[in-house]
């Protein structure tokens, strides 16, 4: 069976299969939560595709299956947003812009290889023109060994407005030896006239249960494994990651003191605010701290067992309806959502601490 080795995703692997056997390759747009398979996916699709011994096809196994896997195969590119030059699109660009892009990605592709745990990209960061212009130039070329040249664009919703309808224009003129795949975990970013053009794939969060067998088997023990089956909310690279940078993931229940009502009055928290670094991955861990607070605490509430309880889930439970707790998840996603756009850091803490109190 094709991807043995990705875990869960069905309905994605038998679109997948069901394409690769009609040999029907069209633009492809995989979306769904991170850390539950689309990037593994994609470049796993990448192998079977060009794979150099068809009967090996599962396995992946041969010099040209481990290459591509390695993201060192000349006809498959892995694209991915990266640092903002702070110069205009529309200004002039030149060859030597294009070339800091191309060594930018260079320099940390291997981070994004299969088996690695994929890097933490700043919310500034984007997919600007220079890239779709590389690419177009890319796509004149007939593949170097392959029958097929494969394009993985990872965060698509990430490109900037010219990026968007330069690449529509790609898509527009599709080469029949080229097969996109995007990744996204905001479709709705994504401009619907490229949606139009692409078949979409969903990915879904993946069953606690599988995610706990699947960290057993690696020798994780059973507590431990639902613990980080818990956190990680359905991400398989959560889980994983968990195991090894545990403080990172549970929520930092010093800074989420201050929205305690009992333990800092409200000068007592916007001082804080004030005074402590609150960049951008700052105010995700902390939103995202929150996010995991309250839906464990809705658990509870709803009397569904959970491995995480603390003190500040029990407050929860105890002060506020089940109401008042789907309320401020709902207003946790909309500031998460406004700090991904990279409005004032400091505004959307202000935002959190004057409608999220316990």
């Amino acid at each position: 069976m094709l991807f043995s080795k990705i875990l869960g995703q069905e309905q994605p692997k038998q679109i997948l299969t069901a394409l690769y056997e009609k040999k029907h390759f069209p633009a492809l747009l995989f979306t769904g939560p991170k850390g539950i398979g689309k990037r593994t996916t994609a470049i796993n699709f990448a192998q079977i595709i060009n794979c150099a011994t068809t009967g090996d096809i599962d396995i992946n196994q041969c010099v040209r299956c481990q290459q591509i896997g390695n993201l060192i195969y000349p006809d498959i590119k892995v694209l991915f947003p990266i640092a903002s030059s702070g110069k205009s699109d529309s200004a002039n660009i030149t060859d030597s812009d294009d070339n800091k892009f191309l060594d930018e990605i260079g320099k940390n592709i291997n981070a994004f290889a299969l088996g690695q745990f994929r890097p933490y990209l700043p919310a500034s960061n984007i997919i600007p023109i220079r890239i779709v212009r590389w690419l177009k130039q890319e796509m004149s070329y007939k593949p170097l060994i392959s029958q097929y040249k494969i394009i993985i664009i990872l965060d698509a919703d990430r490109m900037n407005q010219e990026a968007a309808n330069a690449f529509l224009k790609t898509l527009e003129e599709p080469q029949p030896q080229t097969i996109f795949i995007l990744t996204t975990e905001r479709i709705s970013r994504i401009i619907p006239t490229i949606r139009s053009r692409c078949q979409t794939i969903r990915f879904f969060k993946l069953p606690k249960d599988l995610i706990i067998k699947h960290l057993k088997n690696n020798n994780i023990s059973d507590s431990d494994a639902k613990l980080a089956a818990e956190v990680s909310e359905g991400s398989l690279r959560t889980a994983l990651d968990f195991q090894y940078h545990n403080i990172d993931f549970l929520p930092d229940t010093e800074l989420l003191s201050i929205f305690d009502r009992s333990k800092s009055s409200a000068l007592e928290s916007l001082n804080y605010i004030i005074n402590n670094d609150t960049d951008t991955k700052v105010i995700e861990k902390l939103i995202n701290g929150l996010l995991f607070i309250f839906r464990k605490s809705l658990q509870a509430k709803l009397q569904i067992s959970v491995e995480y309880n603390n003190e500040i889930t029990k407050t929860i439970t105890s002060n506020l309806t089940i109401e008042q707790i789907v309320q401020r998840i709902s207003i946790l996603l909309n500031v998460l959502n406004d700090t991904e756009l990279h409005l004032n850091k400091k505004l959307n803490l202000f935002t959190i601490l004057s409608n999220i109190r316990f």
